[in-house]
């Protein structure tokens, strides 16, 4: 049987809960009017791992969660790239079992100039697509334009989950909307099937990433021919293809094509140039 404390223990416990939601509050209004510079990361760790995780159960739920809330949306605007990623996760831990209620921001953070934040911002979505996905239908073509644009940044998970989550958007309901991004981003996702960095390209036969993108966009399109060659990852005919498949687009293609042609892996500029 458990023994009850003796009463000095119980006088301790309180005096170290006591303790926790003073320094608690200290933190938090610290943090609520922007009084720490280089003492923000510190405080921005403290403020999640252990005030979020143990104090804040012992306060009003309601009225921190709404104090929490503002710090981190404040925060996510951070110079300190660590007070950003902590903001951010404390606002998927406040909105764990709704996270769909955060679109309007994920539509906004892949709009951010920082990879970091755009990178969050698309592990959020992940999560949104693969537990709310008849709440991403009504935003399909806005997300679509922001996702695409991560195609071509210089981060690699960054590059390769757009792609997939793009991927997971083809076979939504509602994708018929998509028509229109996914035809102009068959060739850049051809091109990026010849990354040589694994998880972006694809490896042996499993399709990842471009690849798998790629073949969903052909099915919607039903360009049977091009999910056959794309999903065996037949580069030459491939190519050849979309060559035969781009009718008034061909400007288009020969402007992406010459874009691949400054890529940093060699890969990719030498497939720009054999599509040339």
């Amino acid at each position: 049987m458990c023994s009850t404390p003796a009463p000095s223990h119980r006088v301790m416990v309180m005096e170290c809960w006591v303790d926790s939601v003073r320094i608690f509050s200290h933190v938090q209004k610290l943090l609520w009017y922007h009084q720490l510079q280089w003492r923000e990361v510190p405080a921005m760790v403290f403020y999640m791992e252990v005030g979020i995780g143990t104090v804040q159960r012992c306060l009003e739920l309601q009225e921190e969660n709404g104090r929490a809330e503002k710090i981190f949306r404040t925060h996510i605007h951070s110079e300190h790239s660590e007070s950003q990623e902590l903001a951010m996760r404390g606002l998927r831990n406040l909105y764990t079992r709704r996270m769909h209620l955060l679109l309007p921001d994920v539509l906004m953070w892949l709009q951010d100039t920082r990879a970091d934040i755009k990178l969050q911002a698309t592990q959020l979505l992940c999560d949104i697509v693969a537990h709310h996905p008849r709440h991403v239908q009504d935003v399909l073509s806005q997300l679509a334009v922001p996702l695409t644009s991560c195609f071509n940044e210089d981060n690699t998970e960054l590059r390769w989950l757009s792609m997939e989550i793009f991927a997971q958007l083809l076979v939504a309901p509602g994708r018929k909307q998509l028509l229109s991004e996914v035809k102009m981003n068959l060739l850049p996702l051809f091109f990026h099937m010849n990354e040589e960095i694994p998880r972006v390209a694809q490896m042996g036969a499993a399709p990842e990433a471009a690849q798998e993108a790629l073949t969903r966009a052909a099915e919607l399109l039903r360009w049977q021919e091009l999910r056959h060659l794309a999903k065996t990852a037949d580069m030459w005919k491939l190519a050849e293809c979309l060559v035969q498949k781009a009718g008034s687009a061909v400007e288009q293609y020969v402007q992406q094509s010459v874009w691949y042609l400054h890529s940093p892996q060699a890969s990719v500029r030498e497939a720009a140039v054999g599509f040339l």
